[in-house]
């Protein structure tokens, strides 16, 4: 799942169709005023550091309240029914395997819940998952992350971590770099790991076993992309994503001339159960970036930055897996009454957003 930061947006471009949506609010909440409020950070007129990492889940509101490090839930009257905090009184114990220059240490067998940093959530069947972030490091253009997944009940009483379990015993290795994860309706967890350019991704079944595995390398040899160093030719996977059924996954190969200069998308479905490879098409338009596949099987691509022209409104473009276009939907933002962060798109089609006005913290969906 993507989250886009937006202050300067987009503008409506040719399609067969197009649909104007508008917002509505659908939960506002006090800032910075007491303990169930959410934090945020005012740099300026202007500037604002918000939490942006939120789930909308049976007319309730999941966030990470990151700058007090906790997830709140709330209600459709804005009630406070839920707080997960950091309540153990020490770090989370590890033990580094080998020379300090590798960066896996294992997760001791105690079932401790306590985190540093939270990331991504998800709610699915009365649980909550939680990234629970364990080592965060950026060093030049590359990021190296710890992580794991923690799991509670809707109650918040903490039901298990999840991680990569080691054969033959019980102890945990965090994911390395954790790009985001997914969980479909037979409640399998897709993990999507990230280093630099390289992509894998382990599917989890239920019981935390894997049950499927990718890795881009692998990937592109199958597809018979050898790309010419001489010629400086560039093929990337710009990103991923899963079914509902989590039956296949799409991925977006993104081919460079001389390293850096866009030639174009093109869109494989990737068969879990036999491991086929589909080409499904291709696209050369640089303005347009994979967001997700959503409940339906349809693919949602954003504007890029680059497009935009209107700052009135940002468009959200769905086609089939043939490629064919759908619908495009413009979405209106009135940024004269209100400052607009992390514009987030479910699975289910859900469109929503942040604004921050009157000193109120308000999600919007547009319809």
């Amino acid at each position: 799942m993507k989250i886009i930061f937006i202050i300067f947006i987009l503008f409506l471009s040719g399609c067969s169709k197009k649909t104007r949506l508008t917002y509505r609010k659908v939960f506002c909440l006090p800032i910075n005023t007491e303990k169930k409020s959410i934090k945020i950070i005012k740099s300026s007129d202007f500037f604002f550091e918000i939490p942006s990492v939120y789930k909308i889940n049976d007319n309730h509101l999941y966030i990470i309240d990151k700058f007090n490090n906790r997830m709140l839930k709330y209600n459709k009257k804005n009630n406070l029914v839920l707080k997960i905090t950091n309540t153990q009184k020490r770090d989370i114990t590890l033990v580094y395997k080998g020379s300090n220059r590798i960066l896996q240490p294992l997760y001791m067998s105690e079932r401790l819940l306590s985190f540093r940093e939270l990331g991504n959530i998800h709610v699915k069947n009365d649980y909550i998952y939680m990234e629970s972030i364990l080592m965060r490091k950026e060093e030049e253009d590359r990021i190296n992350s710890l992580s794991l997944i923690l799991k509670y009940d809707k109650d918040g009483t903490p039901v298990d971590i999840i991680g990569t379990r080691l054969k033959r015993s019980n102890k945990i290795l965090p994911f390395r770099n954790l790009e985001k994860f997914s969980i479909d309706e037979q409640d399998n967890i897709f993990i999507y790991l990230k280093t630099e350019e390289y992509w894998k991704i382990v599917k989890l079944n239920e019981n935390h076993k894997t049950v499927y595995r990718f890795n881009s390398v692998d990937f592109l040899k199958k597809i018979n992309i050898i790309p010419d160093k001489k010629k400086k030719e560039k093929v990337i996977i710009d990103d991923i994503d899963n079914s509902k059924k989590g039956d296949f996954l799409i991925a977006v190969v993104t081919y460079y001339k001389n390293e850096i200069e866009f030639q174009k998308n093109v869109f494989y479905r990737i068969d879990l159960e036999t491991g086929n490879i589909v080409k499904l098409f291709s696209m050369s338009n640089e303005e347009y970036n994979f967001v997700l596949v959503d409940d339906f099987n349809r693919l949602y691509l954003w504007e890029t930055e680059e497009a935009r022209k209107d700052i009135e409104h940002i468009v959200l473009r769905l086609y089939n897996l043939s490629g064919k276009s759908i619908v495009n939907y413009a979405m209106n933002l009135d940024r004269e009454e209100a400052q607009w962060f992390s514009i987030k798109l479910q699975k289910n089609g859900r469109i929503s957003g942040i604004n921050i006005k009157d000193n109120k913290f308000n999600v919007v969906e547009w319809k």
